[in-house]
């Protein structure tokens, strides 16, 4: 490849990407937590959308957790510049929601609202945190647009502090599960769905991985004595609504697998293989496992994308 066959950013005005706040970009952001975590470092799972605050009118745009410690997260956005207004709703629902995490995504910070989250952080006891996030949109060439997302703000030394967390803070079976999930991606590479520090959503225990030609999610699980794989709809999508996809696939999946394999088409989730193993917690077995786990997401994967 030389210099010329090289694209070139191009900003997009963020009304192209997202005609409405309320309508539009929030709902998508709560549909995207991921690429949030990802400039975060923190594990997001979607808990509600306009959630009211106590007995007041005021309602959240999104709340989510992280499943290392079960802590609620907060997170305002806007498609306009930040204002005074949003900055006092914010810790307006940080008391309301008794969170320790507020995010606040804007396409514009001024060195004003800046300095105030860069002053929250510095004043405000250790367990809470403040976050400014700018989101911007871009393109290359005929591309569909893509959103960015950069923290200009964040608490002191945060890579350091989640470092901790991870060690010490987290509890017993949320270490268990980060060290499990954390030698599933030494033991496999190249594993879709995990990410360094990475402890599993659902408080730890899955891994999901999205097969876009059938549209259906592949999800690996981690429970105390036995491990699994099955299938299920996108995120907070009701099963009833996945199942007319999911059902061509049944009858293929099971003959994919192996005879030592437990087989169910499952209640809550769909085309469910488990393997129990005895206690997930001995390390002895997690080479096991993790070969196990990743070999039946690769033969669900290989069905679902037979006629692709």
């Amino acid at each position: 490849m030389n210099n010329s066959d090289l694209g070139k950013l191009q900003p997009v005005d963020i009304r192209q990407a997202w005609a409405n706040e309320a309508l539009n970009f929030t709902p998508w952001l709560a549909d995207n937590l991921d690429a949030l975590a990802e400039v975060l470092k923190i594990d997001l799972e979607w808990e509600g959308t306009e959630m009211p605050v106590s007995s007041t009118s005021y309602r959240v745009d999104i709340v989510a957790r992280n499943p290392q410690d079960d802590s609620r997260i907060l997170i305002e956005n806007q498609l306009e510049a930040a204002d005074h207004r949003h900055l006092g709703q914010i810790l307006t629902y940080m008391a309301g929601l008794e969170a320790r995490v507020a995010v606040w995504v804007t396409p514009d910070f001024n060195d004003t609202h800046r300095s105030a989250i860069r002053w929250l952080n510095e004043h405000t006891d250790d367990k809470f945190s403040f976050f400014a996030v700018k989101v911007r949109v871009v393109k290359i060439g005929d591309s569909p647009p893509a959103p960015i997302f950069e923290v200009v703000e964040s608490p002191n030394e945060w890579e350091r502090q989640v470092h901790d967390a991870v060690q010490g803070a987290v509890s017993e079976r949320g270490q268990f599960r980060l060290a499990f999930w954390a030698h599933f991606a030494q033991r496999i590479p190249d594993a879709p769905g995990l990410r360094a520090g990475y402890g599993g959503g659902w408080g730890g225990s899955n891994v999901w991985h999205r097969v876009e030609q059938a549209d259906i999610v592949i999800s690996q699980y981690l429970a105390q004595d036995h491990i699994g794989v099955y299938l299920t709809g996108n995120w907070r999508e009701p099963i009833a609504d996945a199942d007319p996809r999911i059902a061509p696939y049944v009858a293929a999946i099971k003959n994919a697998l192996d005879e030592g394999d437990d087989f169910s088409y499952g209640t809550n989730h769909r085309c469910v293989a488990t393997l129990h193993i005895g206690d997930s917690r001995d390390r002895a077995n997690w080479d096991r496992m993790v070969d196990w786990l990743d070999d039946r997401r690769r033969r669900y994967e290989e069905v679902l994308t037979a006629d692709a």
